[in-house]
């Protein structure tokens, strides 16, 4: 019986052991990681909100509206602008994006700063909307963005109408927001804009394939 008392104490003490090495080994590793993570990742922001923002826009203090941040900023001449970031129900998941407008209401340009799309269909998101239908240019004044599928003027990544669809509710959205934040940052009368219409989200077709919805 005192055997086997000696040996379950040994393994306990063992198990015990180990464990308290493996946690600290743990923490050294994520306290000399961190850092470099956090860096990484704030200069990915910085990136994004550079590239959606009018060239050499200088960018103030982050603020939060309704939940989102924003990025206030003032041109070359001296005229409000903003980067949005958004969030938004893809196929895959939640597609979080930055949106950049100018001192009139255009959008600039946009950068996925996260999205878990299909490999190959929703993933195109980050260029689609560049290269093979360009949005950039897209003017707040002229309403709710949309693909074609929808009446836009658009097209929407070939067989990933969803992951479109929901990239078109961002974007709207970050259009909403701005017009939000362009009287509270810059005093600037929004009485005569509209706010674009919301598209309903796709995120209850999500047990569909992307191409059931061509």
């Amino acid at each position: 019986m005192k055997k086997l008392e000696s040996t379950f104490l040994n393994m306990f003490l063992s198990l015990t052991i180990i464990s308290l090495v493996a946690g600290a080994g743990l923490a050294l590793v994520k306290n000399f990681t961190q850092p470099k993570i956090d860096e990484a990742d704030r200069k990915n922001l910085e990136d994004a909100i550079a590239l959606v923002l009018p060239e050499g826009a200088t960018v103030g203090e982050v603020q939060q509206v309704d939940g989102k941040n924003i990025y206030p900023a003032t041109d070359t001449e001296g005229k409000f602008c903003a980067a949005i970031e958004v969030e938004t129900d893809g196929f895959g998941g939640k597609v979080k994006m930055m949106v950049g407008f100018d001192a009139e209401g255009t959008l600039v340009d946009y950068s996925i700063l996260a999205s878990s799309e299909t490999p190959g269909l929703g993933a195109k998101l980050d260029t689609w909307f560049k290269e093979r239908s360009d949005i950039r240019g897209a003017k707040i004044a002229d309403g709710e963005v949309k693909v074609s599928k929808d009446g836009g003027n658009y097209d929407a990544i070939t067989a990933a109408t969803i992951s479109s669809r929901a990239f078109m509710v961002g974007i709207n959205d970050a259009m909403n927001t701005f017009i939000t934040v362009q009287s509270t940052f810059a005093g600037t009368a929004t009485e005569t804009t509209e706010p674009v219409a919301e598209q309903p989200s796709d995120s209850t077709l999500t047990n569909q394939t992307e191409e059931a919805q061509l």
